[in-house]
């Protein structure tokens, strides 16, 4: 694919609320001691804006994506298979967004009026009030590699997958444990099945068939104090568990607290649709709609995607044959990962 190399390409963009971009912005500042620091790839191309941050290492990535049709006016020269990617600080550019209220409208440029091509240029306009400022950026040749989901060589791709009725519930649930959040806090997610049909639960009152129903446990603990969410399986619109963790009834994966934290709950807390996946090694992609300021369309998009702290179910490759007898161990993530505009996610 087309990179851009000098001032070759262009872009040129309008939206009629700059906190929309901000608020977009805002769902890929990764908590942490760097968090002012820290920088975001952002890849132009015919579609629109792709956004990816990235940990330190590499196990956490935020996606966020605004396509060509939420802006008032959207120009991009250089060909439907072109790119330009850029380092943009995301710290100042989120605080400049967001100097007017949400009514403001944006223009981006690049490269700036003024001929540097190193600056995106940025005008605000708000009830006949106008401020424009610039940010420095550093043009990259290629687009960074990220951890997706499934790997391009798996032949298999099983996933287990649930969507929240309420779209505020899985903020609501990951909420539980800002208090326990510290460096080394881990997070267990247990997925059961099957579920007790709801007709037993409405017509029996015993704890334990209601225990049963739990699809969703989250459990994390320190030295002084723990916290357990369970979400039962009537919470959810969709709840499938991929055919190896149906098989087995029940599987947990561990993450660090803090990366689920810093990568989701920001999303979490503005999205209008929630949905979670994870893959047969643990890989967690939590996918969201953000609230719009301008529009009711669907046109904010963020996808977050977190490794586990070990590959799970224990021993399982989910690229292999994995039944009884078959089972071959893996360890590694290197296989999953790739670049920004080669991924797959679907919404």
């Amino acid at each position: 694919m087309a990179t851009q190399t000098g001032a070759t390409h262009s872009l040129e963009c309008r939206l009629d609320s700059s906190h929309d971009l901000a608020a977009l912005l805002a769902a890929l500042q990764l908590r942490g001691k760097d968090e002012k620091d820290q920088r975001i790839h952002c890849e132009a191309t015919s579609r629109g804006l792709k956004f990816v941050a990235q940990s330190a290492g590499k196990d956490v990535a935020v996606l966020g994506w605004i396509f060509e049709k939420a802006f008032r006016e959207y120009k991009f020269s250089g060909g439907e298979d072109a790119q330009i990617n850029l380092r943009l600080p995301i710290a100042p550019l989120v605080s400049c967004l967001t100097i007017f209220s949400e009514k403001s409208a944006m223009t981006m440029r690049y490269p700036s009026p003024s001929g540097s091509s190193t600056d995106l240029h940025f005008t605000l306009e708000e009830d006949g009030a106008v401020t424009e400022f610039r940010i420095k950026t550093l043009f990259m040749e290629d687009a960074p590699q990220h951890i997706t989901l499934f790997s391009p060589e798996d032949q298999v791709r099983n996933k287990s997958e649930f969507r929240p009725v309420q779209p505020e519930a899985w903020g609501h649930a990951l909420s539980e444990f800002e208090g326990l959040e510290a460096p080394d806090v881990k997070l267990q997610l247990t997925l059961r099945n099957p579920p007790v049909p709801l007709s037993a639960i409405h017509t029996q009152s015993a704890p334990s068939l209601k225990a049963r129903n739990t699809a969703v446990v989250l459990r994390a603990q320190t030295m002084s104090s723990d916290a357990e969410v369970e979400i039962p399986r009537e919470a959810f619109d969709n709840f499938s568990l991929s055919p190896l963790a149906d098989t087995i009834g029940e599987v947990s994966h561990t993450y660090l607290l803090s990366s689920v934290l810093g990568s989701s709950l920001r999303a979490a807390k503005d999205s209008k649709a929630v949905k979670l996946r994870i893959n047969d090694i643990g890989v967690m992609s939590a996918q969201f709609i953000l609230r719009s300021r301008q529009t009711q369309l669907d046109q904010l998009y963020c996808e977050s995607l977190v490794c586990p702290l070990a590959t799970g179910p224990p021993g399982i490759d989910p690229r292999r044959d994995w039944s009884p007898g078959k089972a071959v161990a893996t360890g590694s993530m290197a296989g999953y990962t790739q670049g920004v505009g080669a991924d797959s996610t679907t919404f």
